[in-house]
């Protein structure tokens, strides 16, 4: 939970300890870790899937070592840190040196505090790069608290996902970085503070340094996304007694790039998410999904249109539940880049449309009772370049395929949509000429 105020709120914490050893499972650590979790059989599974992965690598590396021999082995390990280091530098070499900076922000910690400012200044010389997260807010009182190896880690996930995809991801890609990062910061936070939630700080860090980035390369960067993907957790316990937890991370948008539109639906570049189908989501019979789909009109104008808003509307069928809802982008709407308009904002709305409708802070912990129904919606993407500069055929297909109304297409792209779905060229000249 987002409102968690120590890290001892946020469950048991193991140090480095070894679940299984030459082969034989501890099964005392394992009983530990099992009795702490709401669903321990879905835990198990994840654990018993991991062992085997561990052990199929494993096997691949003796065999590596057995076909090469070991000093071999090691001899290329070391020359294939010393390629991505290479290429990495090679890459960063093309880039003008310089110091560029980049502020963003959390719109709050979900205990009333706000906003949170995440401040980076980039700094590419001879030596390397350099981020300087000097300015970023302290330590918040709630779990958005980061640690300094997430901050690192999400610094070079935007680095990554800006440079070219063929440099291997292993630790010669990060001898050219040095950081700075304040400590008792939100990025860098100090115990006993909780840090359950860091992964929307996560998100925001990879937002603040490709808006660095973006001047450095602005054929590779991107607008804002929706900010990440929002979290959605159900608490259900059933007439057994048994705990049910319901989670749905809910993937918006993409920012669009400089080449072409953001992409709908899709998990942001700092998580391995996708959308729960409606039927896993329902298989449980404790809610029922009402509305699953995009918002027109919810992309940030641009000469490429950023990703559309994601929504889903739900109805609690179970007598009780208690919902935790992390999302963010409500204040501080996904940027736009080269002239593009900013992304729209997330919404949490209980009984919409309905006489006691209630809009809801963007970090609500509530209870929801049987019939209670709720919307979430995603932000929408940023735009990236100017909107009257969006070809009008394409503003012609998005009104088509529902991304874009008719009066949306007239507001934001000056492109007049007539009812028969055919561009009137008169009328779009008119107003992209007075516009102009």
């Amino acid at each position: 939970a987002v409102q968690s105020t120590s890290i001892f709120a946020e469950g048991v914490q193991i140090p480095p300890s070894r679940l299984a050893e030459a082969g034989v499972i501890n099964e005392t650590f394992l009983q530990l870790i099992l009795r702490n979790v709401r669903e321990p059989e879905l835990l198990r599974g994840d654990l018993e899937s991991q062992l085997a992965a561990c052990h199929t690598g494993a096997e691949g590396l003796r065999a590596l070592a057995t076909r090469h021999g070991v000093e071999r082995l090691a001899s290329l390990n070391d020359e294939l840190l010393d390629y991505s280091e290479t290429l990495l530098r090679a890459a960063l070499a093309e880039a003008v040196p310089g110091t560029y900076e980049f502020i963003d922000h959390v719109d709050d910690d979900g205990l009333g505090s706000g906003p949170i400012p995440i401040r980076v200044r980039v700094t590419l010389s001879d030596s390397g790069i350099e981020l300087d997260f000097t300015g970023s807010s302290p330590q918040v009182d709630s779990a958005l608290n980061a640690t300094a190896s997430f901050t690192r880690s999400a610094a070079y996930a935007a680095l990554q996902g800006v440079l070219a995809s063929d440099i291997p991801a292993n630790s010669g890609f990060y001898r050219p970085f040095t950081f700075v990062i304040p400590d008792a910061s939100i990025l860098n936070g100090q115990r006993p503070s909780a840090r359950g939630a860091r992964g929307l700080v996560g998100f925001r860090i990879i937002d603040a340094v490709l808006g660095a980035l973006a001047p450095v390369f602005p054929d590779q960067v991107p607008a804002a996304g929706e900010g990440g993907p929002d979290g959605i957790a159900i608490g259900v316990v059933g007439a057994d007694g048994e705990s049910v937890v319901l989670w749905d991370p809910l993937a918006g948008a993409w920012g669009a790039r400089p080449d072409r539109d953001g992409v709908d639906g899709i998990s942001s570049l700092g998580a391995n998410l996708t959308n729960t189908p409606i039927e896993e989501l329902e298989r449980s019979g404790h809610i029922r999904i009402d509305g699953y789909g995009y918002l027109p009109d919810s992309g940030g104008a641009g000469r490429w249109r950023g990703g559309l808003a994601t929504f889903r509307d739900m109805m609690l069928l179970s007598p009780r539940a208690s919902v935790q809802i992390r999302s963010d982008r409500r204040k501080f709407l996904p940027y736009g880049l080269a002239g593009g308009a900013q992304g729209t904002p997330s919404l949490n709305v209980l009984d919409p449309g309905g006489p006691g409708e209630r809009v809801l802070e963007s970090k609500p912990h509530f209870v929801m009772t049987a019939g209670t129904r709720h919307r979430h919606v995603t932000a929408g993407g940023g735009g990236h370049g100017r909107p009257f500069e969006r070809a009008p055929e394409r503003v012609r297909e998005d009104v088509l395929d529902g991304k874009v109304t008719r009066a949306g297409a007239e507001r934001d792209y000056g492109v007049v949509i007539t009812e028969d779905g055919a561009i009137d060229a008169s009328a779009t000249a008119e107003l992209r000429g007075q516009a102009l």
